[in-house]
Formats: structure tokens, sequence, C-alpha cells
């Protein structure tokens, strides 16, 4: 159903994707129709709470074993994270970790507004157009870095 979803007209209303399909080709869409949060049925109802909370404060959600299949479809010639200051490669991480604009802020002791200008560097510089899309470019970025 969220094929039939038009993002320009509520973009910032987060997108979740609830669905019983948990193949990588329609989890990609739903990531590049926007979706901040995947969440497949088989979760438990609490999962399910904390999941749309999460999404709801600004964080996004993609279990673990999710996360990994869809970063393992990223270009052979992934972005690097060499480009970015330290400030947005830690940002770079809490959003990774699925933390909100307002969660990294406290982290790292900055406003909210300058955590959301980072982003937009680091979604230009990963050559993304979302958080979760960036979330998934950090985690395979992040792990291959961890393999070196």
């Amino acid at each position: 159903a969220y094929t039939a979803l038009s993002r320009p007209a509520a973009p910032q209303v987060p997108l979740i994707v609830y669905t019983m399909r948990e193949d990588v080709r329609t989890l990609r869409r739903a990531v590049m129709l926007g979706a901040a949060g995947i969440i497949p049925k088989p979760h438990s109802r609490e999962m399910l709470q904390r999941a749309i909370e999460l999404v709801m404060q600004g964080g996004i959600y993609v279990p673990p074993e999710l996360m990994l299949g869809l970063s393992a479809t990223l270009p052979a010639q992934a972005p690097r994270t060499g480009g970015m200051t330290q400030q947005q490669r830690r940002i770079l991480e809490l959003l990774a970790d699925g933390l909100p604009n307002k969660e990294i802020a406290i982290k790292l002791g900055v406003a909210p507004s300058t955590v959301k200008n980072q982003l937009t560097l680091v979604f230009d510089k990963l050559g993304v157009s979302n958080r979760t899309q960036a979330a998934i470019a950090a985690r395979a970025l992040l792990d291959q870095e961890k393999l070196k």
C-alpha cells in the first residue's frame, strides 16, 4: 500500500511500513520512499510500540537483521566517512543507532538546529536523501571500518 503514498503531500509526517514482506527489494523501496521505520509483523506488541514511539520522536527503526540485508545492497563503491568532520561523524554514528535529533543534540551538547544542519551536509556527502538511507549507509560504513 505504501507505493500509493505521495511523500510530497506530507513530507514531515513519519512513515512507518508495517509489513509481512521482508525481501530486500520491498524494504529498499520503502526506504527510498522515505520510511522512517520498517517493522515486520512478527514483532511483539511491545517492540511494535517502542518502534512507533521512536519514530514519532524523530528516530528511525529498522531491525538489525533487516539493516544488514539493506546495507548489503549498497553500491560496491559506497561513500566513505573520511571527508566528514569529527562532529559529523559522531552525529552519523548516533543516527545509525536510531536516535532522533533532539537526543543527538543532548548527547553532543549542541543545539538541535546544529544537528539538523550537520545532517544536511552528511546526507550530501553520503549521497542519500533521508534519515533512514543515511542510517543504513552509516551502519554499512561503520561495520566495514570495524572489519579493517
